[in-house]
């Protein structure tokens, strides 16, 4: 069974504060660093997979896609995402897995910190290869490895000695209090992902481990744990011609 903890009620409360807030990682390291990779979009067909709120199809359009669908498994983000649909943007409520990728339709597909919760992403990233058009672009971001391998967090939460990894080439399940108990992760090695992409019908041509800047952290002072150690993987491939 596909996990959607993304609609437990007390889950959604946490995630949504954390989300609208601007108080976790999102805003400054991951969105900033997708949009690093992102092609010029002026008349371009856009899938979003995990869209979660759908904050991305505004950026979207505004720099010129043609046409944008975000796909996301928790009817409660999608029921708010819907609230920007219009003539271009579609919202559909659907576990990435089941989606009906069509042949040669998007020119980019982005995910943003999604894979994670998904168990077979070889067949994901071979439906994306399916669905992009021919050079299409496809970025994707990631819990980095170093934090799914253990997903227990600093030794000593006070004072924070350092951030422990264990079992980093054992791939499997994870279970994580994040919001409510036992939240399940998928934990990969950084090869993992990367061959995934390459066998998945892919050229690499970038990989991005984000971390704050001093501009950054002048903002948010929060952030600097994540100076020691990276907290995002984010990879770019091209379809294969």
């Amino acid at each position: 069974m596909k996990q959607n903890v993304y609609d437990n009620h007390e889950f959604f409360k946490g995630y949504s504060e954390l989300r609208k807030n601007n108080k976790g990682f999102n805003q400054y390291l991951d969105e900033p660093a997708i949009d690093s990779l992102l092609p010029n979009l002026e008349n371009l067909n856009i899938l979003d997979m995990g869209c979660g709120f759908g904050f991305f199809s505004t950026k979207a359009i505004k720099k010129g896609a043609k046409s944008y669908i975000g796909i996301d498994i928790s009817e409660k983000m999608i029921s708010e995402a819907k609230l920007l649909e219009n003539e271009k943007v579609q919202f559909i409520n659907c576990p990435v897995e089941d989606y009906k990728y069509p042949d040669e339709m998007f020119n980019v597909v982005v995910s943003s910190v999604c894979f994670h919760y998904v168990k077979d992403i070889k067949f994901i990233f071979q439906q994306i290869a399916k669905s992009l058009k021919k050079s299409g672009i496809f970025i994707f971001s990631v819990e980095h490895p170093v934090c799914t391998a253990l997903l227990k967090g600093w030794y000593t939460e006070k004072t924070k000695e350092h951030w422990p990894i264990d079992n980093y080439f054992q791939e499997s399940k994870r279970y994580q209090n994040w919001f409510v108990e036992n939240v399940v992760k998928y934990h990969r090695t950084i090869e993992t992902y990367a061959n995934s992409l390459i066998d998945g019908g892919f050229n690499i041509e970038k990989i991005l481990e984000p971390c704050p800047s001093k501009e950054t952290l002048e903002k948010r002072k929060d952030l600097i744990d994540h100076t020691r150690r990276p907290p995002i993987l984010i990879m770019k491939g091209r379809k294969k011609c």
